[in-house]
């Protein structure tokens, strides 16, 4: 049993089980706003992508000071 991932223009992610390729098409063929779909063969690794994590960088003198005093460094 294969694994068809599909992930939509809003970035909303879904999964479904499907037994071939041809399958997996006309699950995306009914669905609309698709960005990347893949289908994975039963013994391939399914691949997740991880989140990137921003940090948030003070632009100014002062915001800088008000970070460093909730950290209670300052």
């Amino acid at each position: 049993m294969g694994k068809l991932l599909i992930t939509y223009k809003r970035g909303k992610t879904e999964s479904f089980k499907c037994k071939s390729e041809k399958r997996a098409k006309q699950i995306v063929g009914s669905r609309r706003n698709i960005k990347i779909w893949k289908f994975y063969e039963e013994n391939e690794r399914v691949i997740i992508p991880k989140k990137k994590v921003e940090k948030k960088v003070p632009t100014s003198l002062a915001e800088l000071e008000l970070m460093l005093k909730q950290q209670g460094l300052f």
